[in-house]
């Protein structure tokens, strides 16, 4: 897959964030913002066949291990190439689950997207649905 990653509950998408770690690569907390439209470059993402979403700049989607009591903060980090940067996303029911843990990329529930995303228990709710765009 190439192209956005949109929130079907809250009609936004995913985005690069514009920070600069390290590397200088782009790196920060996941978050939404409101589609510019296409081929805009901080929105496009690739999901590899091996589970990797990532942008152009080898930055990938990255959620903590380990299973905690509440909702775990997605990041934006330079690929690594570990379990915890895998997902797989279900076409049937629109969400994209974490491998390492089996949770759900989800919006965090302050409705202030700021917060950026999370990983919870998957439970179907329309902040847990995603569309991929091509």
């Amino acid at each position: 897959f190439f192209g956005r990653i949109k929130n079907l509950g809250e009609d936004m998408c995913l985005i690069k964030p514009d920070r600069k770690g390290l590397s200088n690569q782009p790196m920060g907390i996941a978050r939404l913002e409101r589609c510019l439209g296409d081929d805009v470059a901080m929105e496009l993402f690739v999901m590899t066949k091996e589970g990797f979403v990532m942008t152009d700049d080898s930055i990938c989607l990255d959620a903590p291990e380990r299973v905690g009591i509440g909702p775990l903060k997605v990041r934006i980090i330079a690929c690594s190439g570990f379990s915890r940067q895998r997902w797989k996303y279900d076409e049937k029911t629109k969400e994209f689950l974490h491998i390492t843990n089996h949770k759900c990329l989800d919006i965090s529930n302050t409705k202030n997207f700021t917060d950026g995303l999370i990983i919870n228990d998957c439970n179907g709710n329309p902040s847990q649905k995603w569309r991929l765009e091509v």
